[in-house]
């Protein structure tokens, strides 16, 4: 007779904290084939998602970006060695696909805009783990945008620092 409707609450082994897994060449237009061009999009990475010092940081980079990535972010684990326009995406893709982190974080927030990733994603937020992709509209694919719980427009948000300054 009486029903009740209770929300479920997430819960994770390892408390209330984000994996964050960038693709790096995303933000950036490509591999990282400088020290500087992958600090650049550290930056922008930092800036926007307010990273804290417990969270989990994954950068998924190809092989000609991976030694620039990492002496960029010696903090971030950076995956990929592998070749070709969809290395980085490939490598993290793996990641989500092995490493169970819906059961050991209470969000994932993913840096990129790729379609190939809606499929992962769609699986994750059905399995109750909120995924937020992070994206400059123009690379924003909308299977993407349909699959995840929310969205960040890179171009948007650093629009009001460069409004702000």
């Amino acid at each position: 007779m009486f029903t009740t409707t209770m929300s479920r609450k997430k819960t994770t082994y390892y408390g209330n904290r984000r994996a964050i897994l960038a693709d790096l060449e995303n933000v950036i237009g490509g591999a990282a084939m400088t020290v500087d061009e992958a600090a650049w999009g550290r930056t922008i990475i930092e800036l926007v998602l307010d990273i804290r010092p417990d969270e989990q940081v994954i950068v998924g980079a190809c092989g000609q970006g991976h030694l620039n990535t990492k002496l960029a972010w010696s903090s971030a684990r950076v995956v990929g060695t592998g070749h070709g326009p969809d290395a980085a995406d490939d490598a993290l893709i793996e990641v989500l696909e092995d490493e169970q982190l819906g059961e050991r974080f209470s969000e994932i927030v993913l840096v990129t805009g790729d379609h190939g990733f809606a499929e992962k994603v769609r699986g994750l937020v059905g399995g109750g783990t909120p995924v937020t992709v992070a994206s400059w509209r123009g690379g924003l694919s909308p299977l993407l945008v349909a699959a995840a719980s929310g969205v960040i427009i890179l171009d948007e948000v650093l629009s009001t620092y460069v409004k702000a300054a």
